[in-house]
């Protein structure tokens, strides 16, 4: 039945599952002396709706807010390099902007967030990771991307255009794939690799009338792909 939280100053850390299914939690205040949380600290507290993270917090642990589907909105650290896999996965999260300290996203960070649609990423992130999230309209890649991994993008259903940036040199297996009103996706020609099914497993069918059009150059990589795959392409 616990309703508040308001941690002292002095406390250093708090383990894993500490406020683990406080399903009537709705506020927690951390104090700037918190270095470090454990996984799953608040899973499952779905009342959960602010949430102060400290800028002492340099790294976000597994789970941290999983199940906070009543979580619209966290201002991340300022100095936080890493955020653990699924971390505010199935959260109510609206908008998250990612400060520029951050390099590294753990798999399935905002998977299932429905309510999802705008991300702001690090700009010196340069892997997007499985399972990156769903229900998005706007993905801005950073400029330092390198590779897409594997469904990074699955089931987007609201993203429209994607401008994958100079220097990305792979797009994984079923990183597009279920992004039923992506339209136009521009890829550079330092892209060496792209994925089976990396834009679904049918695209002649589901992209055939031409909803979708591929922006690449003649004879590069991308423009042979989707000569094969029969997805439409035209020079960019």
């Amino acid at each position: 039945s616990l309703h508040e939280v308001r941690c002292g100053s002095g406390l250093t850390e708090i383990e894993q599952n500490a406020f683990s299914g406080c399903a009537k939690l709705t506020r927690c205040q951390l104090p700037d002396t918190v270095h470090v949380l454990g996984n799953s600290v608040f899973a499952g507290c779905k009342t959960l709706t602010s949430l102060n993270l400290p800028d002492s917090l340099t790294e976000l642990p597994e789970k941290l807010c999983i199940n906070c589907q009543g979580l619209g909105q966290v201002v991340l650290p300022q100095h936080v390099r890493a955020i653990g896999e699924r971390a505010f996965s199935s959260s109510g999260l609206e908008k998250i902007v990612m400060p520029d300290s951050c390099i590294r996203l753990g798999a399935g960070a905002f998977m299932h967030c429905k309510q999802l649609r705008f991300v702001q990423v690090s700009l010196r992130l340069a892997v997007i990771p499985e399972d990156c999230c769903t229900g998005l309209k706007q993905f801005d890649l950073p400029f330092r991307l390198t590779e897409i991994r594997e469904r990074a993008f699955y089931g987007c259903a609201g993203l429209e255009t994607m401008v994958i940036p100079e220097g990305t040199r792979r797009i994984g297996a079923h990183a597009f794939d279920r992004c039923e009103h992506l339209r136009t996706v521009r890829i550079p020609s330092s892209v060496q690799e792209i994925g089976a099914n990396a834009f679904g497993e049918q695209p002649k069918k589901l992209f055939g009338n031409g909803r979708l059009t591929v922006l690449a150059s003649p004879k590069s990589y991308a423009w042979q792909y989707c000569k094969e795959q029969g997805i439409r392409v035209r020079a960019n």
